[in-house]
């Protein structure tokens, strides 16, 4: 009979239970896998935010119309691709502090999308196709790197929050005004020299933040027309208190700034210095 060696049994055993175990894991992914596709098209919210990602997995775009919701925040993603037009029902798009650069076309072809959240990216310009959201209700897009924005953002008719601040800015087009239904425009931190007279054509507008830009003056009709408008910041730009005070419409926006402020105050609402004084340097 002959010897019988028991090291190569025992490793012969050992790398068949590796095998196994392996294939188990494998498979426990798998299964994991498949469960939260499930619960993604069950739910239709895909949440993976802090997760470490660097791309978008595909399982994502074959949620297809189940997808409402997809949360990406806070990950080193770099770019969305095209088969996020696959998404036609989708009502958030959120994937704040990323890396992404662009934005591709089919981002047009989110007809349901009514938030989109893309501050603190490296974005420095928005595809024409934007202009096609026409159910988008909130464009955040503070901290990227903007230098223009297109026309065709002026097609944005639902639009109630836009916040372009902390980019490149130095001009707005004009067909910004168009978007009839805006309250709240965060302008501040970017290079803007002068504002679009059509801006004083958005007259549901309520605050208007433009901190920290190079502004000499503002549209004449601004608090004529916009009659709404209650909160207007212009700290760090040349524009001088006498100007603003001035301005036809002034004595009509200061009541309506006093009476939201009082109006926080009986809410017990926390306010600052800056919530109690009228927004502009003073010389």
């Amino acid at each position: 009979m002959g010897n019988v060696n028991v090291k190569d049994g025992l490793d012969s055993v050992g790398l068949s239970n590796l095998s196994l175990g392996n294939a188990a894991l494998g498979g426990g992914r798998a299964a994991a896998s498949a469960q939260r596709a499930a619960n993604w098209k069950a739910t239709g919210i895909i949440a993976l935010r802090d997760a470490h990602l660097k791309s978008i997995p595909e399982a994502v775009f074959d949620a297809g119309a189940a997808a409402r919701t997809v949360d990406g925040s806070n990950n080193k993603i770099v770019e969305i691709p095209e088969a996020i037009g696959r998404l036609t029902s989708l009502q958030r798009l959120v994937l704040p502090g990323n890396r992404i650069e662009r934005l591709p076309a089919s981002i047009g072809s989110l007809a349901s999308l009514k938030a989109l959240q893309l501050e603190n990216n490296r974005l420095t310009e928005l595809p024409n196709e934007i202009g096609s959201l026409s159910r988008l209700e909130r464009l955040t897009l503070a901290s990227n790197q903007l230098q223009h924005l297109p026309d065709s953002i002026g097609k944005l008719t639902a639009l109630v929050i836009l916040d372009i601040s902390s980019n490149c800015l130095s001009s707005l087009p004009s067909t910004l005004g168009s978007c009839s239904a805006l309250q709240e425009l965060s302008l501040q931190a970017n290079r803007l020299a002068g504002l679009p007279p059509s801006i004083v054509d958005l007259s549901d507008l309520r605050t208007l933040a433009l901190d920290n830009n190079r502004l000499t003056d503002l549209p004449a009709k601004l608090l004529v027309k916009c009659q709404r408008l209650h909160t207007a910041t212009l700290r760090g730009n040349a524009v001088t208190i006498e100007q603003f005070e001035q301005m036809d419409g002034y004595a009509d926006y200061e009541e309506r700034r006093k009476t939201k402020v009082d109006k926080r105050i009986a809410a017990n609402v926390m306010l600052n210095d800056q919530s109690l004084d009228i927004g502009i340097d003073r010389t």
